[in-house]
């Protein structure tokens, strides 16, 4: 994260009510702003290839104590000024090096994590990678099968990853 790095603030629908907030800012006065209603706006991408699976990621050692390990889907926070699928396509290449195809909204609301989160299932071009391995230390391609056996095995996911794929997969893009 970049410590001037800059978002608006929204309400539980998603309306900008305080723009041009840093998020460091946002990090000190969390508690404040959501009892306010405030929410710092995410995008998450359930990210598919034609066969169905799901491309995951381990997040990275920059990640700390907010999940740094765990697996997750492509997400990231929505900057000042700028739309989910704007976001949505910006964090695909930033942590897995895709392009997004058939980018399609699936939901949006306040989440586990207290931060307006728009979920979005898409399809990919290119050949997903680790870009950065400070933010994503691995990617790799999995059935919701396979995910369901890491959890059996010990491995850890970031809160709501598998309801996030579930909304998901239901409004699944038909190859």
């Amino acid at each position: 994260m970049k410590v001037d790095e800059i978002v608006d603030l929204v309400d539980s629908s998603g309306t900008v009510k305080y723009p041009g907030i840093s998020r460091a800012e946002v990090r000190e006065r969390k508690e404040e702003l959501i009892a306010q209603g405030l929410y710092q706006p995410i995008v998450i991408v359930v990210v598919l290839d034609d066969d169905g699976r799901v491309v995951a990621h381990v997040r990275g050692k920059s990640k700390g104590i907010d999940g740094q390990g765990e697996i997750d889907h492509v997400c990231g926070v929505i900057s000042a000024g700028e739309t989910w699928m704007q976001a949505a396509h910006r964090e695909a290449a930033e942590e897995i090096g895709v392009e997004l195809v058939d980018l399609t909204l699936v939901t949006a609301g306040v989440n586990c994590y207290q931060r307006h989160r728009t979920l979005a299932v898409a399809r990919y071009s290119g050949q997903p990678t680790v870009v950065n391995e400070s933010e994503v230390s691995r990617v790799f391609l999995a059935s919701s099968d396979e995910l369901a056996t890491l959890v059996d095995d010990g491995t850890s996911f970031v809160a709501g990853y598998f309801d996030d794929l579930t909304l998901a997969l239901e409004r699944m893009i038909p190859v």
